[in-house]
């Protein structure tokens, strides 16, 4: 079932009609400030999310409510114990087949991803993964690591035996959830420790100090990661 589908279900409990993606929850669905409250109550305790005191507004549509639900979702997923974590996510007009296969396919990123230099793939099931990649770090650098994955519909898990230099421990996720219909919605995360080296290769620079300096950097990435696959499933065509 979809993110909207499971909202309109919510939402008939409280008898409001009508709902569709770009119906204004105020206006167009007339939900007032207590039913509002209400509603907050009811996704919290169904999605196992916590929302902010007036984070579900009157003017927000139906389809802005489905993302933010997607999004508070995957931000809550956290692996483990690690010490630095950053969540991403983009919207793609794609089934949620399509997006996944496209991610599980790692053997053809190079083709389909620019920073993404090269694969070898060593060990592949269709559940389970190893691979080295190098990546485009940057300022013509180059980066190798290795991935062992874990996929499944809806989430492919990551660590890395092999992680850069800068880092002790990397692990992450690709977290897909259906929005409505063709719309998917695509998280990314990453959790990490720093290595001894992250200090000499992101020294603090300008009051930056060196872990925000290397979550800038994972960051930076796993955003350019999103738009890629964003614009490469949403135009047929190599980014």
């Amino acid at each position: 079932m979809t993110m909207f589908a499971k909202i309109v279900d919510v939402l008939a409990e409280m008898d409001v009609e009508g709902a569709e993606p770009e119906k204004q929850l105020g206006d167009d669905l007339q939900m007032d400030s207590q039913e509002l409250v209400c509603a907050t109550v009811d996704f919290e305790r169904i999605f196992s999310v916590k929302l902010a005191d007036g984070e579900l507004t009157r003017d927000m549509t139906v389809g802005d409510l489905a993302i933010l639900l997607a999004r508070k979702t995957a931000q809550q997923a956290a692996i483990g114990d690690f010490d630095y974590a950053l969540c991403e996510d983009t919207t793609i007009r794609a089934p949620l087949e399509a997006v996944y296969e496209a991610l599980h396919d790692a053997a053809a990123w190079p083709q389909k991803l620019p920073h993404v230099l090269g694969i070898a793939m060593h060990y592949d099931d269709g559940r389970y993964q190893e691979f080295d990649m190098e990546i485009d770090g940057g300022a013509g650098g180059r980066i190798a690591v290795r991935s062992v994955r874990r996929c499944e519909p809806g989430r492919i898990r990551f660590f890395q035996p092999s992680p850069p230099a800068f880092l002790r421990h990397h692990c992450g996720e690709w977290i897909l959830q259906p929005l409505d219909g063709d719309l998917t919605l695509l998280s990314t995360r990453h959790e990490w420790r720093l290595s001894d080296a992250a200090a000499r290769l992101f020294p603090s620079l300008d009051g930056i100090a060196t872990p925000e300096r290397v979550r800038g950097w994972l960051t930076e990435h796993a955003r350019v990661a999103l738009e890629r696959w964003k614009n490469n499933l949403e135009s047929g065509a190599t980014p």
